[in-house]
């Protein structure tokens, strides 16, 4: 394999750190509408492992502007009141997708299958 200069994981990157970032994955999370339009484009990136539930709410989790300077790196959660202070919990499967789980007595919905109501 040729050594690529503009691989900053291959240049700057001790190879434990490599190989335990490797086993990683990052669920990340983009704001598409925030009532406070400066906020669109802020990120949440959730280090996760297969099982570990992270809460999405008015609360939680920070998101970041990374357009902003280093210094000035303060996240912020959603914090708008249309949004439940009730979490839905994001898992991560072991194929590297994601479960939203939703809190029953918050999420009901009924639709058809044919002529039989499915819940």
């Amino acid at each position: 394999m040729d050594h690529d200069p503009w691989r900053i994981d291959e240049t700057l990157s001790a190879p434990a750190l490599r190989r335990r970032l490797a086993r990683q994955t990052c669920v990340g999370l983009t704001l598409l509408w925030h009532p406070d339009r400066s906020r669109i484009g802020a990120q949440a990136a959730l280090i996760a492992k297969p099982g570990e539930v992270f809460p999405l709410n008015r609360l939680a989790p920070m998101f970041f502007d990374p357009a902003a300077r280093p210094s000035a790196k303060a996240g912020q959660p959603l914090m708008d009141r249309s949004v439940s202070r009730t979490p839905i919990g994001l898992t991560l499967n072991r194929d590297g997708g994601v479960l939203l789980k939703f809190p029953t007595a918050v999420c009901w919905f009924e639709t058809t299958a044919g002529s039989q109501p499915v819940r």
